[in-house]
Parts: structure tokens; sequence; C-alpha cells
């Protein structure tokens, strides 16, 4: 999958002396490699940190400043920055283009701070939202589920960004089908699975969990075929 991404990206630099390239459902493992081969537009140090999302919001002036500087050459950043910056985007005159990966409609969660979000599930699952007056996580998500000791996002949806002042925004899904759900299964192990029946098209969150088990290899289909056999 990186070698993918790595191609499309290149595809775009071929095309485009100078752009704003944003990675979106792809975690932060995934960006780091990238940034070995490609400069990061923003302070790849906040990814350092536990609480990554309360750096990033308590950092948006420097970002909206370092918008300014990314008028020549070719750049990547994650969605998060981008939700960031959005407001602002009239301060880049060069194209923008988002590379959305379309295997997944909820994405794992993997930044160090996963237990204050399952903190705020808690919360809102007892219907007391109101005593849980931290409200950056719905600033980047429009919706956060637990399953079990994991937690998958669904970001905020940007339909309403067009075009800004000649900025171009151009999404680009990196895969080449409209939709993917692992119908044809092939078991590795008996036990990888114990009910294979759980695991229905019909439940949302059980078929990304599905999906996440076949990229890190304990099952295989054809989809390993689409986009290759490196782990996200």
């Amino acid at each position: 999958m990186i070698q993918h991404l790595i191609r499309l990206i290149d595809e775009i630099k071929e095309k485009e002396n100078n752009a704003l390239i944003v990675l979106k459902g792809f975690d932060n493992n995934v960006f780091k490699v990238l940034t070995d081969t490609y400069d990061p537009a923003f302070f790849p140090k906040f990814y350092d940190e536990k609480e990554v999302l309360k750096t990033l919001l308590a950092n948006k002036k420097k970002l909206h400043k370092q918008l300014l500087l990314l008028d020549e050459g070719t750049y990547i950043a994650q969605y998060e920055e981008f939700l960031i910056i959005q407001k602002n985007l009239d301060l880049y005159e060069n194209k923008i283009f988002i590379l959305e990966n379309n295997l997944f409609n909820y994405y794992l969660y993997n930044f160090d701070d996963k237990e204050e979000i399952q903190k705020l599930i808690k919360f809102r699952e007892s219907e007391i939202v109101t005593s849980y007056d931290d409200n950056t996580y719905e600033y980047f998500y429009s919706d956060i589920v637990s399953s079990e000791e994991n937690v998958y996002v669904a970001f905020r949806n940007l339909e309403g960004i067009k075009d800004i002042d000649g900025t171009e925004i151009n999404t680009v899904k990196v895969f080449s089908f409209s939709s993917y759900s692992p119908i044809k299964i092939k078991e590795i192990d008996e036990n990888t699975l114990t009910n294979i029946a759980t695991y229905s098209i019909n439940n949302l969150i059980k078929n990304e969990e599905l999906k996440y088990k076949i990229f890190n290899h304990q099952i295989e289909d054809n989809l390993l075929q689409k986009v290759g056999r490196t782990k996200i």
C-alpha cells in the first residue's frame, strides 16, 4: 500500500510543481514512512505528543502561519491538519489533493490518548456528555465508536468545501473501486474467526474490523491482490 501511495504522489508531483497533498484515513505510521521521501507541510513533532489532537488545536496559529510558507514545492499533510487550516485555505494559491483511503468508512484510531477518547464514549453512552466539556474529538470526527479494545472514527464531512478564490481542491480515491465488503473469505487458521457470521456486512464496525484483519494478514481474500500485502 505504501508503494501505491508513493506512485500516486509521484504522479501528482510530475504534473504539479507546487501542491499540498493531504492523506485521509492513513495512520501516523504510514505518514512517517512517507516523510522519509516527501516534505511534511507542517510539524511532524506534534505527532510525538501523547495528546496529538489537543496539541494541533493549541497550535492553530502556527499551522496557519506555516500555510503561508508553502507557496513553492510539493508537501504532504495529514487530514487532521487539513481540518485545522480549512478556514484559511484562501491563503494557499496552489492545488490541493486529498488522497482518501476509500477502503474504510471508519478508521482505526491509533494515537496514544485512546483512554481519553474511550472516556468520552463512556460519557456519551451514559447520556451525560454535558459533564464532559472537552470537545477536542468532535472538532475532527463526526462519529466515534468503541469496539472491545479498539476505537474507530469517522472524519467530519467537508462536502461544503469547494474551490476557494482559485484554490483547487481535488479528492482522489486511492483505490480503484468505489466500495469494498469482505464477502469471499479464506481463513488461514480455522481459529482465526470463531464465528464468521458475526462479521456481517450489515454490521458496520464489525465489517471494518474484518478489513483490518485482512490487511494485517490474519485472514486473506482477493482484496490483498488489489492493494498489496503491506500491513497498515
